[in-house]
């Protein structure tokens, strides 16, 4: 089943950009075996931001850790039922390659716990993690830990949450280098391009 957030942004994709967005996949990496997997070193940085329209979305709860790589968790905890897609508002300035999630917590929060349980694809340099977990993605108050690596420190950036209803929210991001603002809007138009092309193939 599609949700109607993702059959809104098709039509509002499908009217803006003629062209297609190549999106690459990015193999889903347990959290909980990469931060016991080796030193990452202390946090450096924590922060805890609502989602907006604040006290209706939920929230999220981040971390910056460094050991030669600047690992970025976010702990997602919804306050409404049925979101599908947890995204990055900008692009990932000096992404690794490495991205994933919290195995043991979407197994809690419906998932089989494992690498099948999201989606992780890259578009013009922003990250989405997409749901799979069966009745239409994760519901209020199951918390779910996304991460990924990045060579470049900390600033901060935008992050969505998205389902049938959507919200955006303020944190740590790795600084954007020269010219990446400029693809902000062409990024998410084709990062949710993607996403719907994903969800239609899946359900065909």
């Amino acid at each position: 089943m599609i949700s109607r957030l993702v059959v809104g942004l098709g039509v509002v994709v499908s009217l803006v950009c003629g062209g297609q967005a190549f999106a690459v996949t990015i193999p889903a990496t347990d959290l909980d075996t990469w931060m016991t997997g080796g030193s990452i070193g202390g946090p450096l940085t924590d922060d805890f931001d609502s989602f907006s329209p604040p006290g209706t979305i939920g929230s999220i709860e981040n971390e910056v850790f460094y050991d030669g790589v600047y690992t970025y968790t976010h702990e997602v905890t919804p306050s409404v039922n049925n979101n599908i897609l947890f995204s990055t508002g900008i692009p990932i300035a000096g992404f690794t390659g490495i991205a994933g999630y919290s195995f043991s917590q979407s197994g809690a929060a419906g998932g089989a716990g494992s690498g099948l349980d999201f989606d992780i694809m890259e578009v013009d340099g922003f990250l989405a993690w997409v749901s799979n977990i069966p009745d239409i993605g994760w519901d209020s108050g199951e918390s779910i830990t996304f991460f990924y690596t990045s060579n470049n420190r900390p600033g901060m950036g935008q992050y969505n949450l998205a389902g049938f209803q959507s919200g955006t929210a303020q944190s740590f991001a790795p600084v954007p280098e020269p010219g990446s603002i400029a693809l902000l809007g062409s990024g998410l138009v084709g990062l949710y391009a993607a996403v719907r092309r994903r969800r239609q193939q899946r359900q065909s």
